[in-house]
Order: C-alpha cells, then sequence, then structure tokens
C-alpha cells in the first residue's frame, strides 16, 4: 500500500505559544509544519518552505493576514495553496475581506482542537485531492502531446519536386491536437492530389478522425481511386463510424493534372477555394456537394482548365474565425479581399496574407479555430534568361547552365541531347562569326519553357548578323567555312529561324516533346 504523501503546514502568528500550541498538535497527526513570526516572514516562509496549508493571523507585525493572502494569490499567483484565517476577530467584515483576498476557510480564536485539526484534515483532503487532480491532467497533457507529436508527423513535412510548381502549408492547431488536414502527393504520372480538410470540434477526437480521413486518402497511393471514388470510401467509412454522433467533415480536394493542364476537384462543404491566373481572373472552387459523414450522397466533381500560370489557395474556416478587436471578429468576406488581393500577386503569399490580416486588427492575432492552408503556383510557360561574354570558355558554361535547367523539365535523353547539340552549334556560331577582329561581345541565351508541350531556345548576339535563312538549307560542303551549325540545328529541331529583333541577331529553334517525356510528381 502506498505511504500518503506528507502535508506540509506553515503556521504564521506573532505568538510564539500560539505557534508552537499549533505546531505540537499538527506533529502529532504527521504533519510537516514550518512557522513564521510575522506577516513578512510568512512570504518569506512560504517561498522557501512551499506549504500546502496555512494557518495565518490576522493582526501581526510588518504585514497583516489579508494583506499576506492577497501577495500570494495575487502577487505570487498561487491559487492552490489553503489558507486558513485562525483569529480572535470575530467581526463579519473582517470575514468578508479574507475571505474576498481568497481565505479558505476561517477559524476563530479561541478555538476547540477537535475542530482545527478536523478542518485542517478537511483540507489536507482537498489537497490530496488537487495533487491527484494536477496528476491526471499532466497524464491527459502528455498524451495529448503524443497524439499532436503523431499528427505532425501525419502531416506532410515536404513538397514534391515538380519542376515549375512551388507548394507552401501553413498549420496553426488552436490547441496541441487539431481537427485540421491539408495533404499533397502524386497519385498518378503527372497528376498531383491536394487536400484540405476540417473535422468538427476540437482536440483529441477530432485528431482520431482526421487520422481516419488522412489514411483513406492515403490508399490512394497504392490503390488508384479518381476523386469521386476516393469522396465515396471516405463518405462510407464516416457514416458508418460517426453518423450518429454531431461530427462531420469539410473536405476540398483537387487533382491537378500537369500533362493534360485540368484540375479536377470535390468541394463536400468547405470553404470555397481560390484559384487564380496572372492575369487576375479569379475562378472560385464552390461546394460541390454536403459534408461527409452524415448521410450517403453523390460527389460529383468538376473540372476546370488550368492557364498557364495560375496560384491555387485552400483553407480551412479558422483563417476568419478570429477577434480582430474586442468582441469584435474578422469575417469571411473581409479574409476574402485580403487574400484576393494577394492571390497572384506575391511570391511569399502565405506569409503576406497573415501579415495583411494583423493590420485589421487592433490587437494581436489571436486564432480560436484550427487553422490550415496550402498554396500552390503552378507555372507551366516560364521564361530563363543567361549572358554572358561570347568567349569558347565562358560559352560552354553557359550552354551547360542553361541544359542543366532544361533536364530538371525533360527526361528523355534523346531530346536532351538534340537541345544540348542544337544550343552547341548555336552558341558557337555566335563566337566563331558575330563579332570582328578582337571585339569581344555579349551571347544571350533565352529559354522559354512550354511544359508538357514544348521548347524554344533563342540565341542573341549584338555582332554583324545575318542575311536570312535560305529558302532552302542544304547539306554543306565538307570544306565550307559556315553553314554546318544551321544545317544541324534545322535537322534536330521542329521549327528554325533567324530573325533581327531592338538591335540583336537571333537563331531561335522549338523542340515539340510528347507529354510522357515530361519530368512531373517524382
Amino acid at each position: 500500500m502506498l505511504k500518503p504523501e506528507t502535508i506540509k503546514v506553515l503556521v504564521a502568528d506573532d505568538s510564539k505559544t500560539m505557534r508552537d500550541t499549533l505546531a505540537g498538535m499538527l506533529k502529532d497527526f504527521a504533519y510537516e509544519v514550518a512557522q513564521a513570526v510575522d506577516g513578512q516572514d510568512a512570504i518569506d516562509k512560504y517561498r522557501e518552505f512551499r506549504p500546502d496549508i496555512i494557518l495565518l493571523d490576522l493582526n501581526m507585525p510588518k504585514l497583516d493576514g489579508v494583506r499576506v493572502i492577497e501577495f500570494i494569490r495575487r502577487r505570487l499567483d498561487d491559487q492552490d495553496v489553503l489558507i486558513i484565517m485562525v483569529t480572535s476577530e470575530r467581526s463579519q467584515e473582517i470575514k468578508l475581506q479574507a475571505f474576498n483576498a481568497g481565505a479558505n476557510d476561517f477559524l476563530n480564536k479561541p478555538f476547540d482542537r477537535a475542530e482545527l485539526l478536523a478542518r485542517v484534515a478537511v483540507a489536507a483532503k482537498q489537497v490530496r485531492l488537487n495533487n491527484r487532480l494536477r496528476k491526471a491532467f499532466r497524464t491527459i497533457e502528455q498524451e495529448i502531446d503524443l497524439v499532436a507529436e503523431l499528427q505532425g508527423k501525419l502531416l506532410p513535412s515536404s513538397s514534391p519536386d515538380i519542376e515549375g510548381v512551388q507548394i507552401h502549408s501553413l498549420y496553426k492547431p488552436s490547441g496541441k491536437a487539431s481537427g485540421d488536414y491539408f495533404d499533397h502527393f502524386p497519385i498518378q504520372e503527372g497528376v498531383l492530389r491536394a487536400i484540405v480538410a476540417d473535422v468538427s470540434g476540437h482536440g483529441a477526437r477530432a485528431a482520431f478522425i482526421m487520422s481516419i480521413v488522412r489514411t483513406l486518402f492515403r490508399t490512394t497511393l497504392t490503390h488508384y481511386l479518381d476523386l469521386e471514388e476516393t469522396f465515396d470510401l471516405l463518405n462510407n467509412h464516416l457514416c458508418h463510424i460517426i453518423c450518429k454522433e454531431d461530427d462531420f467533415v469539410t473536405i476540398l480536394a483537387a487533382d491537378i493534372d500537369f500533362q493534360e493542364r485540368k484540375l479536377t476537384y470535390i468541394n463536400a462543404g468547405h470553404c470555397p477555394g481560390m484559384l487564380k491566373t496572372f492575369d487576375g481572373e479569379l475562378m472560385t472552387l464552390s461546394p460541390t456537394a454536403s459534408v461527409v459523414g452524415f448521410f450517403e450522397m453523390d460527389y460529383p466533381p468538376r473540372t476546370v482548365e488550368l492557364p498557364e500560370r495560375a496560384d491555387l489557395f485552400l483553407f480551412t474556416d479558422g483563417f476568419y474565425d478570429w477577434e480582430v478587436s474586442p468582441g469584435e471578429f474578422l469575417d469571411f468576406d473581409g479574409f476574402w479581399e485580403v487574400s484576393e488581393s494577394l492571390l497572384g500577386n506575391s511570391d511569399n503569399f502565405l506569409e503576406d496574407l497573415m501579415d495583411g490580416m494583423q493590420k485589421l486588427s487592433k490587437i494581436p492575432c489571436r486564432f480560436r479555430d484550427d487553422v490550415s492552408a496550402l498554396w500552390m503556383r503552378m507555372e507551366f510557360v516560364r521564361e530563363f534568361f543567361f549572358k554572358a561574354k561570347a568567349l569558347p570558355d565562358v560559352t560552354r558554361t553557359l550552354a551547360r547552365e542553361a541544359m542543366s535547367v532544361l533536364a530538371r523539365s525533360i527526361k528523355s535523353e534523346s531530346d536532351l541531347y538534340d537541345l544540348d547539340l542544337a544550343l552547341t552549334e548555336a552558341c558557337a556560331n555566335v563566337v566563331d562569326h558575330a563579332y570582328k577582329g578582337d571585339e569581344v561581345g555579349d551571347l544571350e541565351i533565352k529559354l522559354h519553357v512550354d511544359s508538357h508541350h514544348f521548347i524554344v531556345v533563342e540565341v542573341a548576339d549584338w555582332g554583324v548578323g545575318f542575311d536570312g535563312v535560305p529558302a532552302e538549307i542544304k547539306k554543306p560542303d565538307p570544306k565550307a567555312e559556315s553553314g554546318r551549325g544551321i544545317y544541324i540545328i534545322s535537322k534536330l529541331m521542329d521549327e528554325f529561324g533567324i530573325k533581327k529583333q531592338q538591335g540583336k541577331n537571333i537563331v531561335f529553334f522549338r523542340k515539340n516533346i510528347k507529354k510522357e517525356l515530361w519530368k512531373v510528381c517524382l
């Protein structure tokens, strides 16, 4: 059997006789006792001894009992120590002052020995109960910490390596465990699945349901299901588990097909997503069906065409459920207005969004709900520039840098070889023929990457220029000093040309590349 924990009692009284009397009575019942001779000494002994119970006289030198209580409760913020006033004062007003200051009990002198011991025993019982409650709370808190730690591991820690795509996330649980969920992962070659979900409620229960949602979504990594089939699976399982409860789940999930440039989504009662082009056109991914886990229903998908460049923003409703001033809360319209103004115009959208929302607030931002978000920037058409002096070694380095960019997007070795050879010939042509005598001018390479379609390469100089492309490019004589590079490029590329633009001589060529030969979702 466990030995009962020792209860520590501080006796504070300016009378030595009273202190010794009380201490002797208490030690007979195995209490650990310390004594204080006045109010200031009571505070000093409290800090040193850390008592569970204080027997406190009212009228003492330096500080009276009420001021001692106020100091302990307010300045030291100890609301747990049990304080019993022991005094000869019988005024009802004095009692009210003591209780208002934070006393737990009040005993008049002279007191009955049995009554005092009984009151101390009741206080000791309360101390032990409080200690057990704190221990139980710590155990629960540790378990919630473990839940939160495991939950954090269920969320993606890195972004998939997709050329031309940036993915950033934000996750701020209102407590340690959250009902929010976001994810992104490739489900097929060239298709990325992005998800943001919100389980009703908070804490461990919501986190547990979230883990079920995450597990069901992740099964589509190994057993492919399209979005409609995935939502049917989710709804069937959750209806079986939570349909008789008050829980439900809102989900917005999108399959982004980088080869076909299409976004297919289902919004089950979730906040509308935002898809914004760099031209400023906004598409709203509004709900397509009701929440998941309530009743049987269909979840029809919708598909939108993706432009050359666009930002996608998916979020949970905790974003606009926070206090901007005492008693005043941000609404959806205010949040939407700030988000729309930044989306497509910011390279650090989530950070700038938080800053923009904070500017609306008169107090520090305090979210009342879990907050999660995904921001994705998709650039299917990208341009890269390289420029250096037209010297042989420098030009070779510049060409290698350009080819390393193309190698991040294209997995076809033969297409990369053709582009490399064409680029080498175009650069060599500039080095050998563009500038006269000892003049060393500039060489510029421009890459136009239209993902899953084609590559356009431009090599420019500011030298003497070309006479133009002949109507028919014939294989040059082996002894000819020029024409070899143009012939090679024309044979390797799908399109080839020469133009003069803004003082530059430009050789340009285009290589069409099949959709399946682009790198996606590595």
